[in-house]
């Protein structure tokens, strides 16, 4: 065998190894971070814990002053259900509002203050809204907010009233500055049996302009409008 046919058999050999090695590293980031959702969304479901839609009404609204709520649209939504409206338009998905049977403050310092409670004791906020089709959803969009650290406790009574297993979780937190805190290892630890996909942390003073970021989000993880 001549020289030059040596050199071209080696160079078809590498070629071929190449194509092998980037198909098996495409599968795998794949099977992490994509999945298939149903074309009208009918499987996608979008748990948002909004303060906007758990504060007390009768005293009057100071939604502008607070760093919950957005500035523009309509004054009564806030950032959380924004971010879940954006995910809906996006996805298709169906909305559900995790609502408590106590509503929490209308001032944002009482608020917080009363989250911080909760927090210390481990409490679990009874809930007023609840799903009776939890089996139908493949894929479960979670919008919360970032309060003291980590989930909202009313949230952590959602994680623990359904099953979860086997269903892909996408975590989508607001926050002033300290992002996604300990939320993940939260979620992890109240659905054990789930799929946790790739979080996406949201300022919460910056979410009307952050709807181009969960869309790229959102298109990374195999969605499309």
């Amino acid at each position: 065998m001549n020289k030059k046919r040596m050199i071209q058999l080696f160079l078809i050999m590498m070629l071929l190894l190449t194509s092998c090695k980037g198909n098996k590293e495409e599968t795998n980031v794949n099977n992490k971070e994509t999945f298939s959702p149903l074309e009208n969304g009918e499987n996608v479901l979008i748990a948002y814990f909004s303060k906007m839609e758990n504060s007390s009404k009768e005293e009057g609204l100071d939604a502008l002053t607070s760093p919950s709520a957005t500035t523009g649209g309509n004054p009564m939504d806030g950032n959380v259900q924004l971010l879940a409206q954006t995910a809906k338009d996006i996805t298709g998905g169906q909305l559900f509002s995790i609502q408590t049977v106590e509503k929490y403050p209308v001032s944002y310092e009482e608020t917080s203050n009363q989250a911080r409670e909760e927090q210390k004791s481990g409490s679990r906020p009874e809930l007023a809204s609840h799903l009776e089709n939890m089996d139908d959803y493949d894929i479960v969009i979670l919008v919360y907010p970032n309060w003291w650290g980590t989930l909202p406790q009313a949230v952590f009574t959602f994680l623990e009233e359904y099953d979860f297993s086997d269903k892909t979780i996408l975590p989508l937190c607001t926050h002033e500055g300290s992002g996604v805190g300990n939320s993940i290892k939260d979620i992890t630890s109240l659905s054990p049996n789930s799929i946790l996909s790739k979080e996406l942390a949201v300022k919460g003073s910056s979410t009307l302009e952050s709807q181009e970021q969960v869309k790229e989000w959102l298109t990374e993880l195999g969605f499309s409008e």
